[in-house]
């Protein structure tokens, strides 16, 4: 499941601008009724309600109720849809991350078909699905917003979407590191076209996340050679302790598990291309080397998209955790490898980066290592944060941007 986190802050420009629109909705249209404005703030009463009973339940019968099927958001979060879909959506996810979380109305002004309010949040303050990576204690929620209504529904929506940043949890696993050894750390996209497969020699533990198309596995599991991490069930994955051949097939969205030694084989199920992203601990050939790189077949293509040198991981039981963040116009996000090393892979936008502590920015145009500093992270680029650092990315433009995070941190 994924499950997003948003970071927030309110802009006076954005205040003004709302202010502005509900005032000139009053100018250019004739003087509405008293009763009309009573109406639209029980319009409005009713969509907090309903927004509370999904984030509650995670049930949007209401919530479906009073909003118009037509609905338009102006000024969606990054990453949803600007539509009753991506909205009710969005609800339905804090339901799964923040239960407790309660909207409450401040303060509504309404008018012949406008209205804005003033939110507060109470509540809702969990970890984010990076866990203690990700500095900034995030918003889930604006404090104001704009509404059109029309018909005793809600059919139109402004909110403050500046400096949003959405984090998606694509999947989770628990890894016990038995040795001291350093690992080499890569994030790779392989695309398949229909009918092409690939089979890896069997020496590194991968995580297998299907983005899009249909996927098979093959999965011949044997006992791990001596030093080499064990790969522990969870999140509803596949149980990597057995020793019996497993057939799979995975569909957009969900992943596998191949432990180290275990002979696989994957290949493209569906008709269309399929696209997969395969996170890979493996022993390095020499200090600071990565492995050899194999010959991929006919139809297969590799693009790594960050890591690929090796780093210190620390001994004992540690979450692998791979993230898809998006950020929306003056975004800014705050990532730290106190507890294991971290991989950050631009697939769109442009990011400058500083860092502090060890780090490289592997640049997407000629697989080329340099040192981060000053650096603008284009798509393609991917960024190595060595244990112990931190780096900054602050969004370029008006967005958004949109990139993926692998973390590797010590369960203590």
């Amino acid at each position: 499941m994924r499950r997003p986190i948003f970071m927030s802050s309110l802009l006076t420009l954005f205040v003004v601008a709302g202010v502005v629109l509900i005032a000139g909705s009053f100018l250019v249209q004739p003087a509405a009724p008293s009763v009309a404005a009573s109406g639209n703030t029980d319009v409005i009463r009713r969509f907090y309600a309903a927004a509370n009973e999904t984030i509650a339940t995670g049930d949007t019968t209401t919530l479906h109720a009073i909003v118009a099927p037509h609905f338009v958001d102006q000024d969606p979060v990054p990453g949803m849809k600007p539509d009753r879909g991506g909205l009710e959506g969005y609800l339905a996810e804090l339901h799964a991350l923040v239960p407790d979380m309660e909207l409450l109305v401040e303060a509504v002004v309404a008018g012949s078909d406008r209205a804005m309010v003033r939110v507060a949040v109470r509540g809702g303050l969990g970890p984010t699905s990076l866990g203690g990576a990700v500095l900034d204690q995030p918003a889930l929620w604006g404090p104001v917003e704009v509404f059109r209504i029309a018909d005793g529904k809600v059919v139109e929506r402004w909110s403050q979407t500046d400096e949003l940043v959405l984090i998606e949890a694509a999947t989770e696993v628990v890894l016990d590191i038995p040795a001291p050894s350093p690992r080499v750390v890569s994030l790779d996209r392989f695309t398949l076209e229909s009918n092409a497969g690939w089979s890896p020699s069997p020496t590194a533990s991968r995580l297998v996340f299907l983005e899009s198309g249909a996927l098979r596995l093959e999965i011949a599991a044997r006992e791990p050679a001596p030093g080499t991490p064990h790969i522990a069930e969870t999140g509803g994955l596949v149980d990597d302790k057995s020793d019996a051949s497993r057939v799979l097939t995975l569909s957009g969205g969900r992943s596998s598990l191949v432990p180290a030694g275990a002979r696989f084989a994957m290949t493209n199920a569906g008709a269309g291309e399929a696209r997969v992203l395969v996170a890979t601990l493996s022993e390095p050939r020499s200090p600071g080397g990565a492995p050899a790189a194999e010959v991929l077949p006919e139809g297969v293509a590799r693009q790594t998209l960050a890591g690929g040198l090796a780093t210190d991981v620390r001994v004992g039981p540690a979450a692998l955790v791979l993230a898809q963040v998006t950020l929306a116009r003056n975004a800014r996000l705050s990532i730290s490898s106190a507890d294991g090393p971290v991989l950050i892979a631009v697939e769109g936008g442009h990011l400058p980066v500083e860092t502090w502590g060890r780090a490289w920015l592997r640049r997407g145009g000629d697989g080329v290592s340099v040192a981060p500093d000053h650096q603008v992270m284009a798509g393609g680029d991917g960024l190595l944060m060595h244990r112990g650092g931190l780096a900054t990315l602050q969004i370029a433009g008006d967005g958004p941007a949109v990139v993926h995070v692998l973390t590797l941190r010590a369960l203590d």
